[in-house]
């Protein structure tokens, strides 16, 4: 069986939940997520220039953190939209232990890995990088962290308080941010201190 009959067949049985993604307020969110994904995936069997419906196929079938990214998605258009996604992550199951509670995440996030990442923030900027093992969310001090734009935060890190990360920020990988982080700046550590700018 060839590579496009095979996802074909994907497309047939990712129907249900493709057309919710397709169909719903957060079609076009969605589809702007999907495109930022292919670079940082590679080049895989299908991609962005085989089409929307296979490239969202693609990614709903055999990525559970876009399958979980799409579902949040749908969550911030209404309490069907919420429940509709509940009823299909049932047959088509999210990434285990990843959550997003954030009123506000920017355009195309990439979640790499996802495995055990909490993202509780007041607001996640656009082009944002999130690995695995991640906790982005309340500290001693009351409030939640605010991500900039093209911010990378690395395997391990925790990001908590009333911290805000500024745009082009990378937060190394198992450091522990409770103060805030200038932009273009790299720190690690725990607790993280700057390292140096970023190139």
């Amino acid at each position: 069986m060839g590579v496009r009959a095979a996802t074909r067949l994907l497309i047939l049985a990712m129907s249900p939940l493709l057309v919710a993604v397709l169909i719903s307020p957060a079609s076009a969110e969605i589809w702007e997520d999907a495109c930022a994904w292919e670079r940082p995936l590679g080049r895989r069997a299908v991609g962005v220039r085989d089409g929307k419906v296979m490239w969202l196929t693609y990614l709903l079938a055999k990525q559970r953190e876009f399958r979980t990214l799409a579902y949040y998605r749908l969550s911030c258009h209404g309490t069907t939209w919420k429940a509709l996604g509940l009823v299909l992550g049932l047959l088509y199951r999210p990434q285990v232990a990843l959550s997003i509670d954030c009123p506000d995440v920017g355009p195309r996030l990439f979640i790499e890995h996802g495995y055990a990442t909490t993202i509780t923030a007041e607001r996640i900027g656009a082009d944002c990088w999130i690995n695995q093992n991640v906790t982005i969310g309340y500290g001693s001090r009351p409030g939640l962290p605010v991500l900039g734009d093209k911010v990378y935060v690395r395997v391990g890190a925790v990001v908590c308080g009333p911290v805000r990360v500024g745009d082009h920020a990378v937060v190394g990988a198992n450091s522990v941010v409770t103060h805030d982080v200038p932009e273009d700046t790299v720190v690690g550590g725990a607790p993280a201190r700057p390292l140096g700018a970023r190139h």
